[in-house]
């Protein structure tokens, strides 16, 4: 795997069709590769606080204070 594919794999294992061979892949050339592993902790890091978000706007009270 070469770093150009490392989003490719990322983008496969969020939304889990990133294969066994493939997922191998990605970890081999994460342990040799210092900027990759960098950017996949980031990019981790932001899923783990998107998660903390949730998937709910804000109430409709909070909208009339937005609004106000």
């Amino acid at each position: 795997m070469k770093c150009q594919d490392v989003q490719r794999a990322l983008d496969a294992q969020l939304i889990g069709t990133l294969g066994r061979e493939e997922a191998d892949a990605l970890d081999a050339h994460l342990a040799g590769c210092a900027e990759c592993r960098t950017h996949v902790s980031e990019v981790r890091r932001l899923q783990a606080e998107l998660r903390l978000v949730g998937t709910e706007g804000p109430s409709p009270r909070a909208w009339e204070r937005i609004s106000a």
